[in-house]
């Protein structure tokens, strides 16, 4: 049953974690649509709560506890952060095509 949890549990706490998260930037927010910016947000934090579940499970199965999953988790972080920061940085420098919105 422990490979299962380790299996179905990351997307089960990532799916909580949207559905906890998109009504409270709502409520935020005074029940408006949620901007791009807080899409992202809420986007990014789905992703590192996914990818931070699965670092932890792969801890857990590889039976090494301790500073891997520190480790493990700030790298996944920093990775989001990397991949947020360029898409920014390209949606920045490249004008959108008015064509298509």
């Amino acid at each position: 049953m422990q490979p299962l949890d380790h299996i179905l549990g990351p997307p089960i706490l990532a799916l909580v974690f949207l559905s906890l998260g998109w009504p409270y930037v709502r409520l935020v927010s005074g029940g408006r649509p949620l901007n791009r910016t807080q899409r992202q947000m809420l986007f990014y934090g789905f992703l590192f709560v996914l990818g931070m579940g699965y670092s932890m499970a792969l801890v857990a199965y590889l039976h090494r506890p301790g500073q891997w999953s520190l480790i493990l988790t700030a790298g996944w972080g920093l990775l989001l952060g990397i991949i947020a920061w360029w898409r920014r940085r390209c949606a920045a420098s490249c004008p959108e095509d008015e064509s298509t919105g």
